[in-house]
């Protein structure tokens, strides 16, 4: 039995208010190819800053001591997250982003086809909330609010990120709008000094001639 606290009852109530948002905090791929002979295939995700994410590569019908080569890194990392030449059983890594741009997973394939499948999942969905809750003896109810608790702070994150890239956007656009505004007065204030300086100069043109 199930036993409803307090606390618990507000948590729920802020998690159904929030049922009407798109959770774009976190991301799910899961793909099954046919990678040719001696060819390469590269699957990129888009992933957030400080992340957490998990890929799982499954390999089917592999050949006794010809498997797979897996390359596994993050965009604008130094080096790959994992690496390995000859893949042959099933793989899972996790791993937090650092950059927050994308992970790149190239799979080469050996000199025969071979199936592959591969999941990358991001953020709540990269969690496994079974294990977290026999680890931290919680039911059901607690494990799935926690799935949801986890969504709606990455989604916090991921809003005051958007916002202080608009801020940044907003600040170049300013900059530049002052920028074209001085460009703009001392272009004026150019055209005001050269209409005077010809003025003058045939007024003293005319003057010497006696045209005046």
């Amino acid at each position: 039995m199930v036993k409803i606290t307090p606390s618990r009852s507000l948590i729920c109530a802020a998690v159904a208010s929030y049922i009407s948002f798109a959770i774009v905090s976190a991301g799910y791929l899961d793909v099954s190819t046919l990678i040719h002979a001696n060819k390469q295939f590269c699957l990129t995700e888009p992933i957030g800053k400080e992340m957490y994410t998990h890929i799982t590569i499954h390999p089917y019908d592999i050949k006794k001591g010809k498997g797979l080569g897996v390359v596994i890194a993050e965009d604008g990392g130094d080096k790959p997250i994992f690496e390995e030449a000859n893949l042959v059983n099933h793989l899972s890594v996790s791993f937090t982003a650092v950059h927050g741009i994308s992970v790149i997973c190239c799979i080469a394939a050996p000199n025969y086809d071979v199936y592959v499948g591969i999941a990358i999942k991001s953020g709540a969905d990269a969690r496994d909330y079974s294990i977290i809750a026999k680890s931290s003896h919680l039911d059901p109810v607690d494990a799935h609010l926690q799935n949801a608790i986890d969504e709606f702070s990455a989604f916090h994150k991921a809003q005051i990120t958007g916002s202080r890239s608009m801020d940044r956007t907003s600040k170049k656009a300013a900059d530049a709008y002052h920028l074209l505004t001085k460009f703009a007065i001392a272009n004026s204030a150019f055209v005001v000094i050269s209409t005077l300086c010809f003025i003058l100069y045939f007024r003293s043109f005319f003057l010497s001639k006696k045209v005046m």
